[in-house]
């Protein structure tokens, strides 16, 4: 599933290239050819990829493949699709065993798990044990989340912490780069369309009249496909039932699909654009980007606010996923947002009513302010996510007694 661990693995690499060594982002199939799911060409989906693999390979070569490395990362304390295979004795390996937990007791080289801001569940991690008895693992790791470090701490006790970072990441532009400006006063978020990430609620706060300044506001992010309508489209029939003053465009398609759409109020717009390849890109035409993911997991900022920082949006976000080092509206934390139709009720006025304040807060800047800001932030990001303080940090654990 394309996400953050996607997007993590390649700024890792990267940090590890940057300092001079050699780095590929490896899988596996039982074929040992990229599945036809993976092209950049399709994005109906979660899983496109929007760069290849340097390495895909068998799952009976794998161990011969890994030992041609130094040393090994894996992704996250858990494969989900592989747990599940196992848990159903589905596996290619040995059918009882995840393949990625068999691989890694069968490899010579060093070991290590990175650990990020995930809720980490026992009944969701099966094979947990197992896979910190790996033999070439020293139990030492690297967490990208020292809250969801200490908060899981029962799931492993004998794991040692030895750095505690911020995401990887590169960003495409030195920090005094030109930003190219938008047209207007634009509002946006990116992430997976879904009630965790709240673009509904941003969506209710244009709707309710919360962003009198903003002259278009833009959200993207592929949602999931069930049998009922998707997210997205709930969101929309319920904004043009609930204020008739708007009016509304969809495209066509079954309504389980994120299907792009349209709503105008006659001053300004509200867009769902679905699927995008590219957050940095989709950032790009936005003056202010939110993010107003609940607290599902302890961690600071997610890749969709670097991306959005990199490319010069000012920011807006919720308590638990900020760091101070920045500058930007910072809100409460959420638990849980409310649905479609208590939003369209107004039974959380107070909730749009103070994004709404933050965001023209943020739109009623000078230029001068907006660009001292965008600089700042930016300066941040270079110096805190550098994806070679990553790369020196795993090269530590792999490699130091």
């Amino acid at each position: 599933m394309v996400g953050g661990f996607a997007t993590w693995t390649l700024h890792v690499r990267d940090g590890f290239r940057a300092l001079g060594h050699e780095a590929d982002v490896v899988t596996c199939t039982r074929s040992g050819k990229p599945r036809a799911s993976w092209s950049s060409h399709k994005i109906t989906n979660f899983k496109w990829r929007a760069e290849p693999y340097e390495v895909v390979t068998k799952y009976t070569n794998a161990v011969d493949t890994l030992n041609g490395y130094d040393g090994i990362i894996l992704v996250d304390p858990c494969v989900y699709r592989q747990d599940r295979e196992a848990l159903r004795g589905l596996s290619a390996l040995v059918p009882d065993v995840p393949d990625y937990v068999t691989i890694l007791e069968r490899v010579s080289r060093p070991v290590t798990v990175a650990i990020h801001c995930s809720r980490y569940e026992r009944a969701k991690l099966p094979f947990l044990d197992r896979l910190l008895s790996v033999p070439t693992f020293n139990g030492k790791v690297v967490t990208h989340s020292r809250d969801t470090f200490e908060e899981h701490q029962e799931l492993w006790p004998d794991l040692t912490m030895a750095h505690a970072l911020p995401l990887p990441y590169r960003a495409r532009h030195a920090v005094d780069g030109e930003i190219s400006s938008t047209d207007g006063n634009v509002v946006g978020i990116t992430g997976r369309y879904s009630s965790i990430k709240g673009h509904h609620v941003l969506a209710h706060a244009w709707a309710a009249g919360y962003l009198p300044s903003a002259d278009a506001v833009v959200l993207y992010g592929g949602g999931d496909t069930f049998r009922g309508p998707s997210a997205s489209r709930i969101t929309y029939e319920r904004l043009l039932s609930s204020y008739p003053d708007l009016v509304g465009k969809i495209a066509d398609g079954s309504p389980s699909f994120s299907l792009p759409w349209t709503i105008t109020n006659g001053h300004s717009g509200l867009g769902y654009v679905g699927n995008y390849y590219d957050g940095y890109a989709a950032a790009e035409s936005m003056d202010v980007h939110l993010n107003l993911t609940t607290r599902v997991a302890s961690g600071a900022l997610e890749y969709a606010q670097l991306e959005a920082i990199d490319a010069g949006a000012a920011q807006l976000s919720l308590a638990h996923r900020w760091d101070q080092d920045y500058l930007g509206v910072v809100l409460p934390s959420v638990a849980k947002w409310p649905g479609d139709v208590k939003l369209s009720a107004g039974k959380s006025a107070d909730v749009l009513q103070a994004i709404g304040d933050g965001v023209c807060d943020l739109l009623d800047l000078d230029p001068s302010a907006r660009a001292e800001r965008r600089h700042h932030n930016r300066k941040i990001l270079a110096l805190k996510h550098d994806p070679k303080l990553a790369a020196q940090a795993y090269l530590d654990v792999l490699f130091t007694q």
